[in-house]
Protein backbone atom coordinates (compact mmCIF):
# COMPACT_ATOMS: atom_id res chain seq x y z
CA UNK A 1 0.00 0.00 0.00
CA UNK A 2 1.59 3.65 -0.99
CA UNK A 3 1.26 6.68 1.08
CA UNK A 4 -1.72 8.15 -0.71
CA UNK A 5 -3.59 4.68 -0.33
CA UNK A 6 -2.63 5.00 3.41
CA UNK A 7 -3.73 8.64 3.52
CA UNK A 8 -7.24 7.72 2.01
CA UNK A 9 -7.41 4.93 4.33
CA UNK A 10 -6.69 6.42 6.79
CA UNK A 11 -9.39 9.72 6.20
CA UNK A 12 -11.60 6.98 5.42
CA UNK A 13 -11.57 5.74 8.72
CA UNK A 14 -11.45 9.28 10.84
CA UNK A 15 -14.66 9.84 9.03
CA UNK A 16 -16.02 6.69 9.83
CA UNK A 17 -15.40 7.37 13.65
CA UNK A 18 -16.59 11.10 13.26
CA UNK A 19 -19.86 9.89 12.15
CA UNK A 20 -20.19 7.15 15.02
CA UNK A 21 -19.26 9.61 17.69
CA UNK A 22 -21.64 11.98 16.42
CA UNK A 23 -24.76 9.49 16.54
CA UNK A 24 -23.45 8.59 20.30
CA UNK A 25 -23.41 11.93 21.39
CA UNK A 26 -26.99 12.58 20.22
CA UNK A 27 -28.23 9.00 21.60
CA UNK A 28 -26.44 9.93 24.91
CA UNK A 29 -28.29 13.18 25.42
CA UNK A 30 -31.61 12.10 24.00
CA UNK A 31 -30.71 9.31 26.69
CA UNK A 32 -30.30 12.32 29.27
CA UNK A 33 -33.40 14.24 28.20
CA UNK A 34 -35.44 10.96 28.35
CA UNK A 35 -34.29 9.78 31.55
CA UNK A 36 -35.79 13.40 33.06
CA UNK A 37 -38.96 13.11 30.98
CA UNK A 38 -38.60 9.63 33.02
CA UNK A 39 -39.30 7.99 30.04
CA UNK A 40 -36.61 5.07 31.01
CA UNK A 41 -37.69 2.37 27.82
CA UNK A 42 -36.87 5.09 25.88
CA UNK A 43 -33.94 6.52 27.47
CA UNK A 44 -32.07 2.96 28.03
CA UNK A 45 -32.50 2.35 24.07
CA UNK A 46 -30.84 5.70 22.90
CA UNK A 47 -28.18 4.40 25.89
CA UNK A 48 -27.56 1.37 23.95
CA UNK A 49 -27.57 3.23 20.92
CA UNK A 50 -24.54 5.35 21.72
CA UNK A 51 -22.69 1.84 23.39
CA UNK A 52 -23.18 0.49 20.04
CA UNK A 53 -21.67 3.27 18.46
CA UNK A 54 -18.30 3.09 20.77
CA UNK A 55 -18.54 -0.12 19.68
CA UNK A 56 -17.80 0.24 15.99
CA UNK A 57 -15.36 2.67 16.82
CA UNK A 58 -13.60 0.41 18.81
CA UNK A 59 -14.09 -2.07 15.83
CA UNK A 60 -12.65 0.22 13.47
CA UNK A 61 -9.51 1.62 15.49
CA UNK A 62 -8.51 -1.99 17.13
CA UNK A 63 -6.48 -4.71 15.09
CA UNK A 64 -7.83 -6.13 12.78
CA UNK A 65 -9.57 -2.74 12.35
CA UNK A 66 -12.79 -3.82 10.80
CA UNK A 67 -16.47 -2.90 10.81
CA UNK A 68 -18.72 -4.34 13.27
CA UNK A 69 -21.87 -5.65 12.06
CA UNK A 70 -25.28 -4.28 13.31
CA UNK A 71 -25.91 -7.85 14.17
CA UNK A 72 -26.69 -8.49 17.85
CA UNK A 73 -24.80 -11.78 17.70
CA UNK A 74 -22.26 -10.13 16.15
CA UNK A 75 -21.48 -7.35 18.93
CA UNK A 76 -21.60 -10.35 21.78
CA UNK A 77 -19.18 -11.58 20.11
CA UNK A 78 -16.91 -8.75 19.29
CA UNK A 79 -17.29 -7.74 23.37
CA UNK A 80 -16.31 -11.12 24.37
CA UNK A 81 -13.65 -11.25 22.36
CA UNK A 82 -12.39 -7.78 23.11
CA UNK A 83 -12.87 -8.71 27.24
CA UNK A 84 -10.88 -11.53 26.57
CA UNK A 85 -7.99 -9.86 24.55
CA UNK A 86 -8.05 -6.78 27.01
CA UNK A 87 -8.40 -9.00 29.67
CA UNK A 88 -10.84 -6.58 31.22
CA UNK A 89 -13.76 -8.94 32.52
CA UNK A 90 -15.67 -6.53 33.42
CA UNK A 91 -16.34 -5.08 29.61
CA UNK A 92 -18.76 -8.51 29.07
CA UNK A 93 -20.31 -8.17 32.20
CA UNK A 94 -21.44 -4.12 32.09
CA UNK A 95 -22.47 -5.18 28.15
CA UNK A 96 -24.78 -8.04 29.81
CA UNK A 97 -26.52 -4.95 31.64
CA UNK A 98 -26.80 -2.73 29.19
CA UNK A 99 -28.71 -5.51 26.86
CA UNK A 100 -31.04 -5.57 29.93
CA UNK A 101 -31.46 -1.78 28.99
CA UNK A 102 -32.16 -2.80 25.35
CA UNK A 103 -34.64 -5.37 26.46
CA UNK A 104 -36.60 -3.21 28.31
CA UNK A 105 -37.15 -0.97 25.22
CA UNK A 106 -39.56 -4.01 24.14
CA UNK A 107 -41.04 -5.04 27.17
CA UNK A 108 -40.48 -2.35 29.98
CA UNK A 109 -39.72 -4.74 32.89
CA UNK A 110 -37.19 -2.23 34.83
CA UNK A 111 -39.05 -0.48 37.76
CA UNK A 112 -37.18 2.86 38.39
CA UNK A 113 -34.56 1.67 41.08
CA UNK A 114 -33.17 -1.13 38.66
CA UNK A 115 -33.30 1.08 35.63
CA UNK A 116 -31.21 3.39 37.19
CA UNK A 117 -29.04 1.23 38.20
CA UNK A 118 -27.97 -0.73 34.41
CA UNK A 119 -28.37 3.11 33.41
CA UNK A 120 -25.38 3.64 35.46
CA UNK A 121 -23.52 0.56 34.74
CA UNK A 122 -24.26 1.39 30.95
CA UNK A 123 -22.47 4.93 31.40
CA UNK A 124 -19.26 3.00 32.93
CA UNK A 125 -19.16 1.04 29.94
CA UNK A 126 -19.64 3.61 27.44
CA UNK A 127 -16.58 5.20 29.56
CA UNK A 128 -14.66 2.57 29.31
CA UNK A 129 -15.29 2.58 25.70
CA UNK A 130 -14.74 6.14 25.04
CA UNK A 131 -11.28 6.03 26.75
CA UNK A 132 -10.32 2.59 25.00
CA UNK A 133 -10.64 4.48 21.52
CA UNK A 134 -8.86 7.34 22.74
CA UNK A 135 -6.09 5.38 23.54
CA UNK A 136 -6.56 3.27 20.43
CA UNK A 137 -6.26 6.55 18.56
CA UNK A 138 -3.52 7.83 20.17
CA UNK A 139 -1.51 4.31 19.38
CA UNK A 140 -2.66 4.56 15.71
CA UNK A 141 -1.40 7.78 15.11
CA UNK A 142 2.41 7.20 16.39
Amino acid sequence: MNSQEQTTESQELLEMVTKYEGFSRKYHDNAIRFVKEKEYSKAGENLWGAVIQYLKITALLLPPHRPLSSKHREIKNFVKELSISLRDHDLSKLFKKAEKLHSNFYENFLDEEEFGERFNETETLLKKLFELSRGSERTRNR
